[in-house]
């Protein structure tokens, strides 16, 4: 695919992922794609040392399959835009997410271990997880985890179908659907527009946790580090975006209400972006991220110094997975929600 109609696609796609339900959780100032200038972003140059066989694809599903707009007939059926459903567009977003919490945890656990085992170390190992959007849209629709003309959540149905995760062998024994309320979990739960919010904001951190470490990966690959450099570098981006499977209790680091829990976040994340080739080529490239300037900054100086990085971190995305980078967002208000939700 050329790259010049690979950005255009992106950038469609982008378009139409902007295109938020009203319940969807808004990107954090500075990372709405938007932001990025459009003479740089997506530059349309190859970089073909660094270019993959997987266009448009994630390792996780992107949010915005979970958060399109329903449009003006009211709604739309998932697989014919032209066909109004409105129904149809609520009850599939619901069971969407509903069999996303089921599996989250394990596919987090199987994508760690090809990252800690290496087997990212090349193309050809990542595409059987990277899987385009409507693949993901299929695999999380609920029909194929279901008893034969039953409700319930079938879980040996589950496995059998679920096996293209390549999780069956680690956690064949385990109950994939969460409990809360002193029962299992359904999709009739995610009517509640906080609980659909949390965890679309909750997809949206590990989208860019594997996103952000597998780019990283390709783009140091020239940087011939050693390996106690390696180990540290992937110690310090790995809790950078979450560090845990839990959903987590407070907003991003990056949102803090702590200042000094902001700078650390901004010193480290800037500082890996620093690295990549993408900010060497940048046009007038933002000053190094130095420890003792960022500790100087108030929260609003915080923003502005992440905004000039933001679109350089995009720009690397893009030319490292050829697909569309996954947003910041806000962290939804959980009051009004049973505390049993927030552990799922």
């Amino acid at each position: 695919m050329a790259i010049r109609s690979l950005a255009l696609k992106c950038r469609r796609l982008l378009e139409e992922a902007s295109k938020l339900a009203s319940w969807a959780p808004a990107p954090v100032k500075y990372w709405e794609v938007s932001v990025a200038p459009t003479t740089t972003f997506f530059a349309l140059c190859p970089v073909p040392e660094v270019s993959t066989p997987d266009h448009l694809a994630f390792l996780t599903p992107p949010p915005h399959i979970f958060t399109r707009r329903q449009g003006p007939a009211g709604g739309y059926d998932s697989d014919d835009d032209r066909k109004p459903n409105p129904a149809r567009n609520v009850n599939r977003c619901h069971t969407l997410l509903f069999i996303w919490v089921c599996i989250r945890r394990f596919w987090q656990s199987r994508l760690d271990a090809a990252f800690v085992n290496g087997t990212f170390d090349t193309h050809e190992s990542i595409s059987e997880y990277r899987l385009g959007t409507r693949k993901w849209k299929d695999l999380l629709h609920a029909n194929a985890f279901r008893k034969s003309g039953k409700d319930e959540f079938d879980i040996q149905q589950f496995w059998t179908y679920g096996d293209i995760f390549g999780i069956q062998a680690f956690f064949e024994d385990a109950n994939p659907v969460p409990q809360v309320l002193g029962r299992a979990l359904t999709p009739i739960d995610f009517q509640y527009d906080a609980l659909k919010a949390l965890v679309v904001w909750d997809a949206s951190l590990t989208s860019a946790k594997y996103q952000f470490e597998e780019a990283d990966n390709i783009l140091m690959r020239g940087a011939r580090l050693s390996p106690a450099s390696t180990i540290l570098r992937c110690a310090k981006r790995t809790r950078l975006f979450r560090d845990s499977y839990n959903i987590p209790s407070a907003p991003h680091p990056s949102q803090s209400d702590s200042v000094e829990t902001r700078q650390d976040w901004v010193c480290e994340f800037c500082g890996i972006i620093s690295d990549w080739p993408q900010y060497s080529r940048w046009k007038n490239p933002p000053p190094k991220p130095e420890r003792e300037v960022i500790s100087k900054l108030d929260f609003k100086q915080l923003d502005g110094f992440l905004g000039i990085y933001i679109p350089i971190y995009y720009q690397g995305i893009f030319d490292a997975l050829r697909t569309t980078p996954t947003p910041l967002l806000i962290r939804p208000d959980t009051s009004v929600l049973n505390p049993d939700y927030l552990l799922i």
